[in-house]
Order: C-alpha cells, then sequence, then structure tokens
C-alpha cells in the first residue's frame, strides 16, 4: 500500500453522481494493484479531483512500468478481471463490472514529436501525492508531472480539456516546483509557451511563478508583436 508521506486528501466525496457506481470497482482495482505489488501513480480524470477539478471520466487511469503492465495482463484475471492487450506502445485496459482501468506506461508516447511520452520513473513515483479513495490509499502524479501530461496530449483538437486542465493546476497550486516543471515541458517550446503565455495573460501565476520567467514571457510577446507590426 501506498505509504503516506503528507496528508491524504480523500476524493471519495468529489466522485460526481454518476459516477458513485465506479468508486468500489476503482478501489478494488488500487487493492489489486498493492496486491500484485505494482508500483503506481493515478493520473487523468480522477487526479484531477486532487488538483481542484471535478468531472464525469469514464475510467481510472494508472502510469506504471512497463514490464509491471505486461504482468497484469496475466495477473488481473486471476482476481476477477478482464484484460486487453490494446497496444504496446502506450496502453493497455483492464475490466470489471461494467468498469474500465487504463493501465498507462507511456502517456502520449509520439505527442508533439516525443518518442517516450510520460512514464513512470521513481522520481516520478517519489513525488506522488497521497490520496484516498473509498479506504483506499494510492498515490496522485504530482502537480507538475500533470501538467506535463496534459501539455503532451491537449494538442489533439479532442482534447482541449486537457489544456485548461494545465491552466487550473496553474491557478490552483500553493507552489510549482517550476524547474522540474521547465525540464519535463522544455522539449515541447511552442506548447509550453502557449500555455506560460496564457497563464501570464491571465494573471493567474503572480503569486506562483517566478518573476525572471514572468518577465521573460511578456518580453518574448512585446518581441513578437513588434515583429508582426513590423512585417504588415
Amino acid at each position: 500500500m501506498a505509504v503516506a508521506k503528507d496528508p491524504i486528501y480523500d476524493l471519495t466525496p468529489l466522485i460526481p453522481e454518476d459516477m458513485k457506481d465506479a468508486i468500489p470497482v476503482y478501489a478494488d482495482a488500487i487493492e489489486a494493484l498493492h496486491q500484485l505489488k505494482v508500483p503506481f501513480v493515478v493520473v487523468g480524470g480522477i487526479a484531477m479531483l486532487q488538483y481542484g477539478r471535478t468531472r464525469i471520466t469514464k475510467d481510472i487511469d494508472f502510469l506504471v512500468f512497463k514490464e509491471d503492465a505486461i504482468r497484469l495482463m496475466d495477473m488481473l484475471p486471476l482476481l476477477g478481471y478482464k484484460t486487453q492487450r490494446t497496444d504496446d506502445n502506450w496502453v493497455y485496459h483492464a475490466f470489471k463490472d461494467g468498469q474500465i482501468m487504463d493501465i498507462l506506461f507511456a502517456l502520449g508516447k509520439g505527442f508533439l514529436g516525443d518518442p517516450e511520452g510520460v512514464v513512470l520513473t521513481d522520481e516520478l513515483l517519489a513525488r506522488g501525492r497521497s490520496a484516498r479513495l473509498d479506504g483506499s490509499v494510492f498515490l496522485v502524479a504530482s502537480p507538475e508531472d500533470i501538467i506535463h501530461s496534459k501539455l503532451l496530449v491537449s494538442w489533439k483538437s479532442t482534447r482541449q480539456e486537457d489544456f485548461q486542465d494545465a491552466l487550473l493546476i496553474i491557478r490552483n497550486a500553493k507552489s510549482l516546483d517550476w524547474n522540474y516543471l521547465f525540464g519535463k515541458i522544455s522539449r515541447y517550446p511552442i506548447r509550453a509557451l502557449a500555455l506560460l503565455s496564457y497563464a501570464v495573460s491571465c494573471q493567474i501565476t503572480e503569486d506562483e511563478m517566478p518573476i525572471e520567467l514572468t518577465t521573460e514571457i511578456e518580453n518574448m510577446g512585446r518581441l513578437l508583436f513588434w515583429r508582426l507590426e513590423s512585417a504588415a
């Protein structure tokens, strides 16, 4: 079971009414992964409950190591789950009582030219935040890692909510590890600049974003408009 290294945030009362039937199945899946000694963090819509957004989601997303994802395809059926090796590049699925579990191991692989996507690492695990669902304790990915994953997948026109999720985390965060975040999202400079420019222009980060970065983004914006005016 995940060890709480900070206050445990209870997500149970935040689950939308239309998803209440999924709670015991999701909690069972969490306990199944603990029983099988599979390290994981939760990402996706359930993780967003931890960071201030409540919305209906069709599944629970577990980010695991690739070797554990392969092992789960054999082990989960012994615990009453059906499994599907959906895509060997990034995701498998498990099913129980009409509910879906995403077993992710390379989230967003290939998006924005990233050959790996977001993968589980010991560092990502260590940065996780403790949460509880129906009594089951687990780790949610850190706000910085959620922003990274949301920024990576939000380039698709069908996933613009993910861009808004990233902005919401920035708005709600008491503080962010900006150095760590930059190290992740600097791989996608245009998309990262779009996110940070929007955050600065909406003044949603004045207490969190380093002033040096804010100034740099503002200067880049001025330079862009100067070039546009010069070209007109």
